[in-house]
Order: C-alpha cells, then structure tokens, then sequence
C-alpha cells in the first residue's frame, strides 16, 4: 500500500537539500520501521506554491493498512529532527494585513 505524507517548508529552502534529505530519511525509515517495505525506493513531488510554503509529498510503501500509521508516525518524527538539524524550517501560516488610511 502506498503512502503519501504532506510537507510544508520555507521558501527560503534550497530544494535539492530538502529533497536529498527527506529522501534520506524516508529509506532509513523503510529499512528501520517494522511494516516498511525496505525494497522500495521513496519519492517526492512537489506540488504547490502555497501561502506560506513550498508544499510537497512523500511517498512511501507500506506491507499492510494497520502500517501506515506507525511508519508515518516514525517518519514525522525523524523529518522533524533532522529538518531542525539541517536548518529547514517548516513554516507557520503567516498572513499580513493591511489597513488603508481613510
């Protein structure tokens, strides 16, 4: 079964980091993670210009639909870490508001 997580990150990212990363991390995560399919290589797609990110997803593999939750759960962990590590920032929603003087 497949397994598609969604990602923000900053605009100020350099992609080709994000993407050597999230990949690194999404094979350890294949290899160490029981229900992982170890033999399957991940992928990633960006997809969007968003609001306040570079939207993307990964995609995983997965033996069995009880799997995907502790291998997203392992997954989401280890990004996390290894995004603050590295220095790629996942953004929060920001919106600006401008008021104009009557």
């Amino acid at each position: 079964m497949s397994l598609l997580v969604d990602v923000g990150v900053s605009y100020d990212s350099n992609l080709d980091d994000v993407e050597r990363i999230t990949l690194d991390v999404a094979r350890d995560v294949m290899k160490d993670v029981p229900g992982g399919i170890p033999e399957f290589k991940p992928l990633l797609r960006y997809k969007n210009f968003g609001e306040s990110s570079i939207d993307l997803t990964v995609i995983l593999r997965v033996a069995d639909y009880a799997q995907q939750f502790p291998v997203r759960h392992e997954f989401m962990k280890q990004l996390f870490k290894r995004y603050g590590q590295e220095g790629i920032e996942i953004p929060y929603p920001i919106r600006t508001v401008y008021f104009k003087e009557q």
